[in-house]
């Protein structure tokens, strides 16, 4: 695999020399080709080349696209995911992120799927840095898009349960990540079916707040 992306790499870098040759500095492709050469240095395990690369690639649609374009916010995501996996900076993960959602929100509109895509890959990262309230929010934000996007029982909903029923969990509040787990087990179940993976991980999780929160009544009794 290490031989199959060091040659990847040589394509990127030769693409990159013609690219910039013939359409010019600032021509997304010269982009692409960044983006392409970052991610064979990380697969290389060369994580600060991959930085640097991406870096370059965001300053360059930054220029050449302006500041509101799609094509900005992929790149803001990628520069995102290895900002935060492999350097664990959540805090600038975090920045680019929501600079990413914005200009989806301006360009597709707040109702977008791919907004809540956004707002969930968002919500991960304030979860991370330990921001629950924040990361709630967001979660909360891509659950009624979704809801009205796909209707109230579509797969993607119930990722979206899943998601804050977990976090209610983190956050110490059983009855209401049991009501969440509940409400996603219903939709996994009925869709998926009760051997589907999803559906079993939805129910084992919800039986471990149920016997957490029968422990704690008996606690008290």
């Amino acid at each position: 695999a290490k031989g199959e992306w060091e040659e990847a790499l040589r394509y990127f870098e030769e693409a990159l020399a013609v690219w910039r040759e013939s359409l010019g500095p600032w021509h997304p492709f010269v982009g692409v080709a960044l983006n392409n050469m970052a991610q064979a240095q990380v697969a290389l395990g060369r994580a600060e080349e991959g930085l640097l690369l991406l870096q370059k690639s965001v300053a360059l649609k930054r220029e050449a696209l302006g500041a509101e374009h799609p094509s900005l916010a992929t790149s803001l995501n990628h520069l995102a995911a290895l900002t935060e996996n492999s350097f664990k900076d959540y805090a600038r993960s975090g920045e680019l992120r929501k600079e990413a959602l914005g200009i989806l929100k301006a360009k597709l509109g707040g109702q977008h799927p791919q907004v809540a895509v956004q707002l969930n890959n968002l919500a991960v990262t304030y979860s991370r840095m330990q921001l629950y309230a924040e990361a709630s929010e967001m979660y909360q934000e891509a659950l009624e898009i979704d809801e009205q996007t796909y209707g109230p029982t579509h797969p993607q909903v119930a990722t979206d349960l899943n998601n804050l029923a977990t976090l209610a969990f983190h956050c110490g509040e059983q009855q209401l990540s049991r009501q969440l787990y509940e409400r996603a087990l219903a939709i996994r179940s009925e869709v998926l079916g009760g051997d589907d993976p999803k559906t079993q991980a939805t129910r084992r999780n919800l039986e471990l707040v149920k016997r957490m929160i029968e422990a704690s009544d008996s606690e008290l009794e």
